[in-house]
């Protein structure tokens, strides 16, 4: 009896990996930049939490949130730079999965200027500046000139970045736009990096049904004894 229930323990110790989301309000749904650190230069202009399909500065159209009420997108009156930033620091043994969903409207198209340095995600060191800070690797990029006035749509990126971090190191995951001749709006919305450990650890739910069965055995054997059954 006792040689099955100990099979059964080592059946019942699975384990398994937790994963984790690193992000705070990656759909920005609480309608602010609550976990985020917004940082401009020149402008005016910013990045802006907002619903609905226009941009709150010049009005200019959009496709809206990806998902939900709300979504981030850059607005401005002037040339300037504007990103969004979010902190967090690498794990060990630990993988890393990015995805987010992100649009760039340039209209310098409409105003017979050329192209202009447009949005980027990328990946910056934890105490580099948020907006002069090299970026370390970038996820994506974009220039994407407005054609016959209809906003572009998002694109949908999805990587994994655990060759980029070094355990115990502080990174900043940046949103950054950058215009110089006429308005340009990048929308980002639906961020998420999944962290999920590679060493496996048990699961304490499963052992409640070996420790059940433990608990009926020595009831039965203590029964028996005793002449009960």
């Amino acid at each position: 009896m006792y040689k099955v229930f100990a099979a059964i323990c080592v059946l019942s110790l699975a384990f398994t990996a937790s994963a984790s989301e690193v992000i705070t309000n990656g759909g920005f749904e609480t309608g602010n930049f609550a976990g985020w650190t917004v940082s401009d230069v020149g402008g005016p202009g910013s990045f802006f939490v907002v619903s609905g399909t226009g941009t709150p500065l010049t009005g200019n159209p959009t496709v809206g949130p990806a998902s939900g009420s709300f979504y981030a997108v850059s607005d401005q009156f002037g040339p300037g730079t504007h990103v969004i930033t979010q902190s967090f620091t690498a794990a060990a043994n630990t993988d890393y999965a990015l995805s987010f969903d992100m649009f760039v409207n340039d209209w310098a198209s409409f105003n017979g200027a050329g192209p202009q340095f447009g949005g980027e995600a990328d990946l910056i060191a934890g105490a580099a500046d948020p907006i002069l800070g090299p970026a370390l690797d970038v996820f994506y990029h974009a220039d994407t000139q407005v054609v016959g006035g209809n906003p572009n749509p998002y694109v949908h990126s999805s990587l994994d970045i655990t060759g980029d971090l070094t355990a115990g190191d502080t990174y900043q995951l940046r949103f950054l736009e950058s215009d110089s001749t006429a308005p340009l709006n990048v929308g980002v919305d639906n961020v998420s990096l999944i962290a999920t450990p590679t060493t496996a650890t048990p699961e304490p739910k499963l052992l409640f049904f070996p420790l059940a069965l433990l608990a009926g055995i020595v009831i039965y054997q203590a029964r028996r004894k005793a002449g009960v059954v």
